[in-house]
């Protein structure tokens, strides 16, 4: 909850700080989803700059990683012909493989700002991360399961992979 409301006066505070004609910064079409790249973006506050920072990078980082389940689901689903467990297997896989890329995807956006008090710090982020290197940390984990790896059709797995990435 007390995230949310960061997040609202974060986002007042930044209309403030930046007009209310002029957009948030680190947010917009160009941070969005795309067909080669999965893109995110956060905002912190706080009383200094590593803290609003923080917790830029905190949000930025779950919503990322939200963003690539989202995707990671719909295959899964599309994969495992609703043969539950392995839907439930691949979930587990995507979470294991992604975690630690989405911790060093490209910082492609990084803005600060102080409200006109001089008390509160803002942080803006946005991050990117390839697809290629989404899918090929998908398939390393997946080939490393017993379980899965010897009968797993990974050229099915990767077109629709693909199928849901050329939707954007």
């Amino acid at each position: 909850m007390s995230k949310i409301i960061y997040l609202l006066v974060a986002i007042i505070c930044s209309i403030t700080c930046f007009g209310q004609n002029s957009k948030l910064p680190c947010h917009g079409p160009e941070y969005s989803n795309t067909k080669t790249h999965f893109h995110a973006a956060g905002i912190g506050s706080g009383s200094d700059m590593n803290i609003a920072r923080t917790e830029a990078l905190a949000n930025v980082h779950t919503n990322l990683t939200s963003n690539i389940l989202a995707i990671g689901d719909s295959v899964n689903t599309a994969y495992a012909d609703n043969n539950t467990g392995m839907k439930h297997r691949l979930n587990q896989i995507w979470a294991r493989a992604i975690s630690w890329d989405v911790k060093y995807a490209y910082n492609e956006c990084n803005k600060v700002a102080v409200d006109p008090d001089g008390v509160t710090m803002h942080s803006y982020q946005s991050l990117q991360l390839a697809r290629e290197k989404v899918i090929d940390a998908v398939i390393d984990e997946i080939k490393s399961n017993k379980d899965l790896g010897p009968d797993f059709d990974y050229e099915k797995f990767k077109t629709l992979f693909n199928q849901e990435m050329d939707k954007f």
